[in-house]
């Protein structure tokens, strides 16, 4: 595989940054920095476009997948602007909807409905327009995911934001390699080995856990896309737990993947998701971030 010299240029990107800062990262802990401040706005920038170029200089992409990551996030920029650009409006509303609540809510009386009722309808509006963002933001992932191979696509899946990456991130063999177990395979192999009454106790917080990696990612679920994503966890366990040692050596990155597929997204789940819709996952969301088309297109102009 072709690989090219690439180096670190960190840009900044202000876009939707003060909501990033105040859900809190390694560089601004929100605990610590006001989101409003520039200089908190401007290290967290920074923070992303460091790790994002670690990110990409791991996965030994030749120069042809650079300039098409570079192109599609490029179009990502333009659609963030867009999107920016329309919910000014319905920020301001917001703005004017939630300080009328606010001034009712501290004037001790209940708010009136029709205050209410604007807030409430502002922020379902803006919320609405974010949904339709991310479903473009989704297509172009789907763009993305085809000048990327198995093993790219399962590093970055797995990559973890940092200033300086783990040795193991730039290991050639684990660039191409087709789609290695990971994590999934070592939490799927414990499992299958328990004795049957730690089993029985591991097994809900193991279906908890991946519900709450399902659902950071899709949203809240209907009750019954809920009971679904539950059985298929718990039943792809079952499932493993039934293979010998050899099957398992076998078939184990097998079942890791499957295992992925469900909680990452990979697949979509028919109760959850729209049919003919693509769905934004973690792949998407590191490679089309505000600010990612300049730092591909820096790397991509490196000799």
């Amino acid at each position: 595989m072709e690989t090219r010299t690439t180096r670190t240029v960190p840009t900044l990107c202000a876009v939707a940054a003060a909501m990033v800062v105040a859900a809190g990262s390694a560089a601004a802990p929100s605990s610590m920095l006001d989101p409003a401040d520039p200089l908190a706005l401007e290290v967290k920038a920074l923070h992303d476009d460091i790790s994002l170029a670690n990110l990409i200089r791991g996965l030994g992409l030749t120069g042809d997948q650079l300039d098409a990551l570079a192109e599609v996030a490029g179009r990502a920029e333009a659609l963030r602007d867009e999107h920016n650009g329309r919910a000014q409006p319905l920020l301001t509303e917001m703005e004017s909807a939630f300080a009328a609540l606010r001034a009712e809510l501290l004037a001790g009386g209940h708010p009136a409905d029709e205050v209410e009722a604007r807030a409430v309808g502002a922020q379902h509006q803006l919320q609405d327009q974010r949904r339709e963002f991310e479903r473009s933001l989704a297509d172009l992932e789907l763009e993305l995911r085809t000048a990327l191979d198995d093993g790219q696509i399962t590093i970055i899946e797995e990559f973890k934001p940092c200033l300086i990456p783990p040795h193991e991130l730039g290991e050639p063999l684990r660039v191409g390699q087709a789609d290695s177990g990971g994590k999934a395979l070592e939490v799927l192999g414990e499992l299958r080995t328990l004795p049957a009454n730690s089993y029985a106790r591991r097994l809900p917080r193991f279906v908890d856990r991946g519900m709450e990696i399902v659902e950071l990612r899709t949203g809240p679920l209907a009750d019954e896309a809920h009971a679904e994503y539950r059985d298929r966890l718990t039943g792809l366990v079952e499932e493993v737990r039934t293979v010998d040692d050899v099957g398992w050596a076998l078939e184990g990155e097998g079942y890791a993947k499957r295992l992925r597929e469900i909680v990452e997204g990979q697949t979509r789940h028919p109760s959850s998701v729209a049919e003919g819709s693509a769905e934004l996952t973690r792949v998407g969301r590191l490679l089309l971030a505000p600010g990612s088309a300049q730092v591909l297109a820096d790397l991509a102009a490196c000799p």
